[in-house]
């Protein structure tokens, strides 16, 4: 064989193994290419489900949000519909304060002979004496105390 037969086989034998070469890059490239779509496909519905998931929360967080303002404008009108009634159960408390405490002009009726108090108290006493008498004659070991309203006369 002459030099330029063995020539042309060697450039035969190269060209195949550089297809060959190119071939198994292609194929390489292809593959690496695919898994990377499959990572790319992943992140996507990764991403989408994420968006939905974070779109889902921001809903269930703006529904918390109005049904908290909605509880503050019902404590808002609460207070401001028990502030007259407050303001009514104060006056009433003074005025009832003001009536034990009494003045001192009521203090001194209790003290005055012709007060219709003292009058009661005196006539109580009296029939209280005379059944006190009446039992302490009797054998009967009960006494009589005072009603409840004219303990501390």
């Amino acid at each position: 064989m002459s030099v330029l037969e063995l020539l042309f086989a060697l450039l035969l034998v190269c060209l195949i193994v550089g297809i060959g070469v190119v071939g198994f890059l292609v194929w390489n490239l292809s593959r690496s290419a695919e898994g990377h779509a499959r990572d790319v496909a992943e992140l996507k519905t990764r991403l989408q489900a994420g968006g939905q998931t974070q779109e889902s929360q921001a809903a269930e967080l703006r529904e918390r949000l109005s049904q908290t303002q909605s509880v503050v404008e019902g404590l808002r009108s609460a207070i401001s519909a028990r502030q007259p009634v407050e303001e009514e159960a104060r006056a009433s408390l003074k005025r009832l304060e003001s009536v034990i405490a009494g003045s001192s002009s009521r203090g001194a009726s209790w003290r005055r002979p012709g007060s219709t108090r003292t009058a009661a108290r005196n006539s109580w006493a009296r029939s209280n004496a005379r059944s006190n008498d009446a039992c302490a004659r009797s054998a009967s070991t009960s006494t009589r105390r005072r009603p409840p309203h004219l303990r501390w006369l």
